[in-house]
C-alpha cells in the first residue's frame, strides 16, 4: 500500500522549495471540486490530486474574445477561457492579434506557451502511467517552460542539461505555474515590455506554534483566502476589456490589471499591493468573527517571510516590516497607491518619465520597510504630495522616529502653514500678472519655486534656532501672517533635546510638501476627491 498521506497532518508531505510547495497547497484548495478524499490515504491519491489539478489548470490557461473591435457596435470586449481546443501559437491562430491572450497567472511567455501546454500534458500522461509509489519519485527533467525559476546547468558534461527533481515535485511545480489561485498581473518589467508576473510566498505547509493547540497550515490558508478574495468580485468584471482607440487591435481584459480585488491601478505586483489587498479583505470581513481572525492570521503569517515575484522574464525576492501591516489595517493603502500618481515631482511632466518611475519605487520601498534609509531616499525627490500621504508621515515619525503624536500633529500644522503661505503668495503673484497682462508662471509653477526656496532654507540651517528664525522671517515677509496656532508646540519642542535638528528638518520638509484641499490645483480639484479629514 505504501506511505499513508494524511491530508490533515502534512508533516508527512514536504517540499524543499516554496514553488512546488505552493502548487501542492493550490491543489488541495482546488480539490474541493475533484473527487479526492478528505484524507490523502495513499500515493495514488497524491498522484490523482496532481493529475486533476493539472487538467484544471489547462482549462484556465488562455482567454479569448469573439467580439470584433472594428465593428462600430462593439463598445467593450467580453472574454472567456479557452476550455476546449487549447493550442496557443500562430499555427492554430490562437494569438494576440486574433483576440487570444495568456491568462496573467500563467508563468510563461507567448513564445513558450505551446511548450508549457505540451509539458503539462506530458506530466499528466506520465503520472497516469505510475504503477508504484517509487514511480512517483523517479527523476524528471525540470524544463523552464513549466519551471520558470530553473535554467540548464553544466555538470561536467559536453552540453548543458535540465536540472532534475522527482516526478511528484515536477508535477506540483507545473501546477504552481498554471494555477489561477495566486496573485498575478500583466506587468511592465522594462520600458515598453510586459510579462505575466505572480507572487509566491515562502510559507510552510505545516506549522505548530508554542501557544497553539492545533497545527496551522500557512501556505494552504494563504491560497484558500486568496481564492475567496477572487470570488468576492463578479467574474464578468475580470473578463471585460476595453476597445482600443484605433478600433483595430485587441486589448487584454481587466483580469490582466490584477486578478484580485484592490489591485493597484498601475499594474504593479509587490509586497505592498498584496498586503494592502488582504488588509482590505480583512476589514470587509470584520463582522464575521472567526472568518476575520483567519484572514488576520494569513496576513500575519507573511510578515518577515520571503515573497517571490516570479515571471518568465525576471524574478526577485521581497520582504516587508510589521509597519506595513499596521498601516494597511489602519488606512486605505490601495488609495495611497493611486494617490502617488498625483504627486507633483518638480521637473517631471510626463507619467512615463523615468524619474517618476523611480519616485514611485521609492514610495513603495518606504511603505514596505519604513526604515530611515528608505525615508531619506523617498525625500530625495523634491515634490508636492497629495493630502492622503498624511498618515504615512504620521506613522513614520511616530513609529520609526519615536516622536509623540501631539508633536507630530503640531509639526504637520507647521508644515501646512508653510504650504498654505506658498500657495497664497503664488496665487497673488499670478493674479498680479493677469491684471498687468504679463505672461507669467502658473500658480503651481510659482508655488513650486517658493517651496523649493523654503526647503533650501530648511535644509541649510546649521542649528535649530537658526532653522526656526529663518523660516519665520521668510513667512512673515511673504504673507504678513503667523503660523497656525497648532504649530506652537512643535516650535517649542524643537528648541529642546526631544527633537534633533535632522528630525526637525525632515518633519518640516515632509509636511510642507503635503498639499491640502485648500491649495489643490484647479485641475486636481476637478479630477480627484481628497478626504476632508486630511485637509
Amino acid at each position: 500500500m505504501g506511505t499513508r498521506y494524511n491530508r490533515k497532518d502534512m508533516k508527512q508531505i514536504d517540499f524543499q522549495h516554496p514553488y512546488p510547495r505552493y502548487g501542492f497547497a493550490a491543489a488541495l484548495v482546488a480539490s474541493e471540486s475533484f473527487n479526492i478524499p478528505e484524507h490523502l490515504e495513499t500515493w495514488e491519491d497524491v498522484r490523482q490530486l496532481a493529475v486533476e489539478t493539472l487538467k484544471d489548470g489547462l482549462n484556465y490557461f488562455s482567454v479569448f474574445t469573439k467580439d470584433d473591435p472594428a465593428l462600430e457596435a462593439t463598445t467593450a470586449l467580453t472574454f472567456d477561457y479557452v476550455k476546449t481546443d487549447l493550442n496557443p501559437g500562430k499555427a492554430s491562430g490562437q494569438i494576440a492579434a486574433k483576440g487570444y491572450f495568456l491568462a496573467p497567472h500563467v508563468v510563461t511567455s507567448d513564445g513558450s506557451a505551446a511548450n508549457t501546454v505540451g509539458e503539462a500534458k506530458l506530466l499528466i500522461q506520465t503520472l497516469e502511467k505510475c504503477k508504484t509509489e517509487k514511480d512517483l519519485f523517479k527523476p524528471y527533467d525540470l524544463k523552464r517552460s513549466f519551471a520558470p525559476l530553473t535554467s540548464k546547468v553544466n555538470n561536467g558534461s559536453k552540453s548543458a542539461q535540465n536540472p532534475k527533481a522527482s516526478l511528484r515535485d515536477a508535477a506540483f511545480t507545473c501546477i504552481t505555474t498554471l494555477t489561477r489561485f495566486k496573485p498575478a498581473v500583466y506587468a511592465a518589467y522594462q520600458k515598453g515590455s510586459f510579462a505575466n508576473a505572480v507572487m509566491i510566498p515562502d510559507l510552510p505547509l505545516y506549522s505548530v506554534e508554542q501557544d497553539q493547540e492545533e497545527p496551522s497550515y500557512p501556505m494552504v490558508d494563504f491560497v484558500e483566502e486568496f481564492r475567496k478574495m477572487q470570488e468576492s468580485i463578479k467574474a464578468d468584471h475580470y473578463m471585460i476589456g476595453e476597445v482600443a482607440p484605433d478600433k483595430k487591435s485587441f486589448r487584454r481584459p481587466n483580469l490582466h490589471k490584477g486578478n484580485y480585488p484592490n489591485a493597484p491601478s498601475d499594474s504593479k505586483l509587490n509586497a505592498v499591493s498584496v498586503v494592502a489587498a488582504i488588509a482590505e479583505w480583512y476589514k470587509k470581513n470584520l463582522e464575521q468573527g472567526k472568518r476575520a481572525a483567519h484572514i488576520k492570521a494569513v496576513l500575519d503569517s507573511l510578515k518577515g517571510r520571503p515573497l517571490y515575484i516570479v515571471s518568465y522574464e525576471f524574478a526577485r525576492q521581497e520582504r516587508f516590516s510589521h509597519h506595513l501591516i499596521s498601516l494597511a489595517l489602519q488606512h486605505d493603502v490601495p488609495k495611497l497607491q493611486k494617490a502617488v500618481w498625483r504627486s507633483k515631482i518638480y521637473g517631471v511632466e510626463k507619467f512615463d518619465d523615468p524619474k517618476r518611475q523611480l519616485f514611485n519605487l521609492a514610495f513603495t520601498h518606504l511603505l514596505q520597510l519604513y526604515t530611515s534609509t528608505d525615508f531619506k531616499n523617498f525625500m530625495a525627490y523634491r515634490a508636492e504630495y497629495p493630502a492622503e500621504f498624511s498618515p504615512i508621515f504620521n506613522n513614520y515619525f511616530m513609529d520609526a522616529e519615536n516622536l509623540s503624536p501631539t508633536l507630530v500633529r503640531s509639526a504637520r500644522a507647521y508644515g501646512q502653514s508653510l504650504n498654505n503661505a506658498a500657495y497664497r503668495t503664488a496665487n497673488k503673484k499670478y493674479e498680479e500678472d493677469q491684471k498687468a497682462g504679463r505672461a507669467g508662471l502658473s500658480v503651481d509653477e510659482n508655488k513650486a519655486r517658493i517651496l523649493t526656496e523654503l526647503e533650501s532654507r530648511v535644509l541649510s540651517a546649521k542649528s535649530k534656532p537658526e532653522l526656526l528664525s529663518q523660516i519665520s522671517i521668510t513667512i512673515g515677509r511673504m504673507t504678513g501672517k503667523d503660523f497656525y496656532p497648532e504649530a506652537g508646540e512643535f516650535m517649542e519642542e524643537v528648541l529642546t533635546e526631544k527633537v534633533s535638528l535632522k528630525q526637525a528638518q525632515y518633519l518640516i520638509t515632509a509636511f510642507m510638501r503635503l498639499r491640502s484641499v485648500a491649495t489643490a490645483s484647479t485641475e486636481e480639484a476637478k479630477n480627484t476627491t481628497v478626504a476632508s479629514a486630511e485637509a
